[in-house]
């Protein structure tokens, strides 16, 4: 590589240099990718289970509504897109036509939008191909109208709606209806609607108890089959990531790299995109650094850089109040003078009212903080469990957070300025904390 008279690399050639030849083809890393069937490990019950549930399709009749739960990075979505588009090439040989529409709620606050998702999915499929503009339309007329157009130019649709209980509106009051309810409830009744018998809701969700979240009216017109996807072990994730080494060069990945990324990715609830995403990042640093082999040093500053970006992620759709929540929760653990394991419900609480006031934010209730913590275990950042004080001493709450605090304190207060406040009081707000506990505790 040509430098400049000081010394350092002339931009052109910077551009254009490929670097040590670390992957050969980083695509394969890339977790939206759907994979071939070889590539995927430990999901053949799964498997089974969906393509038995869709086989009316074959016969030209509709199958059931589904709902796919698990935890996340188990492989719901890579194994129903997989199965759904296979069910889509075969009724094609058969010369009839599958519809197959796909939305993420991650980032969806209302029914509506929902809407127009679907109204999108479907002006992109290869029969439609023209804009579909919902706008102005009432929610129910939104779905009447796109779902017409399917019912005209397809023989059967699959509406894949993935992580539904993200879809919350979250400035909502207590007794209105959640807006994945109300989606469901619609969507499930497109039959009684529009006389669209041949379609099928497929609804992923990471909570087991999505169920019980949703309005009678929902609960009585969506009654889905449902198909579990359990955390993958550490071997099983070995396996993954051995099925995907081709993604490198050949003899550029040492020893230690693969158990190691598989091994932190099972700390994380079984979690493969994590696993992935491990591998992919530690290509990454070893690419930066002109390294000619990818090492457990890479995998080890890739797992600070991946759990960083796991965070940002998760936490960008949550509200202020929510990320306050959060906050309190992780310097109890990050700033605490004692070690503790898990979070008790009470010192929660005591330290979060502490906080909102160092910041000036009104502080929600104890009952709308658990419903928030909730929510967080629902997207893998902790588990719960129920303890009791003893005989007439009531039971609380305990939090084990699944991220590293310091992480989580660290991220949150860099992107949210109206933490400067808890950050200059640190000291006031560790203090806080101990006497929290010591309260509690002794």
């Amino acid at each position: 590589m040509v430098n400049t008279d000081d010394g350092t690399p002339r931009l052109s050639e910077m551009v254009r240099d490929d670097g040590v030849g670390i992957f050969k083809d980083r695509d394969l890393l890339k977790t939206s990718r759907i994979v071939g069937e070889e590539r995927i490990v430990g999901r053949d019950e799964q498997m089974s289970t969906l393509v038995t549930l869709l086989k009316p399709l074959i016969h030209e009749s509709s199958p059931p509504d589904i709902l796919v739960y698990g935890p996340s990075g188990t492989g719901k979505s890579l194994i129903t897109s997989r199965v759904v588009n296979e069910y889509k090439s075969a009724l094609t040989e058969q010369d009839r036509d599958l519809a197959v529409v796909e939305i993420n709620c991650q980032w969806l606050t209302s029914n509506f939008q929902a809407c127009e998702k679907i109204a999108e999915g479907v002006s992109d499929l290869d029969r439609v191909g023209e804009e579909i503009s919902v706008s102005g339309l009432s929610t129910h007329k939104a779905l009447s109208e796109t779902f017409n157009i399917v019912d005209d130019r397809y023989d059967a649709a699959i509406i894949i709606v993935d992580e539904i209980d993200l879809l919350v509106n979250p400035v909502k009051s207590e007794d209105e209806e959640p807006a994945f309810s109300a989606l469901l409830y619609q969507l499930s009744r497109m039959d009684d609607l529009i006389g669209f018998d041949d379609m099928s809701v497929i609804a992923l969700t990471n909570s087991p108890d999505f169920m019980r979240e949703l309005d009678g009216r929902a609960e009585s017109s969506f009654n889905p089959r449902d198909v579990h996807f359990p955390d993958y072990d550490a071997n099983q994730l070995r396996e993954i990531l051995r099925k995907r080494e081709d993604a490198f060069f050949p003899d550029v990945l040492g020893g230690d790299v693969v158990p190691l990324s598989a091994a932190f990715a099972a700390q994380d609830h079984g979690d493969a995109r994590k696993a992935v995403d491990l591998l992919r990042t530690a290509g990454d640093e070893a690419s930066a650094e002109d390294a000619d082999m990818v090492r457990e040093e890479h995998v080890r500053r890739a797992q600070e850089e991946v759990e960083k970006d796991r965070i940002l992620e998760i936490a960008h759709g949550y509200s202020s109040g929510k990320k306050t929540v959060l906050l309190s929760a992780a310097v109890i653990r990050a700033w605490s003078s004692r070690d503790i394991e898990a979070i008790p419900s009470p010192v929660l609480k005591d330290v979060y009212d502490y906080i909102c006031k160092a910041i000036d934010h009104d502080p929600k209730s104890k009952d709308t903080l658990l419903r928030y913590m909730g929510e967080f275990e629902t997207n893998g950042l902790l588990d719960s469990s129920i303890k009791s004080r003893g005989l007439g001493s009531g039971i609380y709450k305990t939090f084990k957070l699944n991220r590293q605090p310091e992480y989580l304190v660290e991220t949150l207060m860099e992107r949210d300025s109206r933490f400067d406040g808890a950050m200059e009081k640190k000291d006031l707000v560790a203090t806080k904390v101990d006497k929290a506990l010591e309260d509690f505790y002794d």
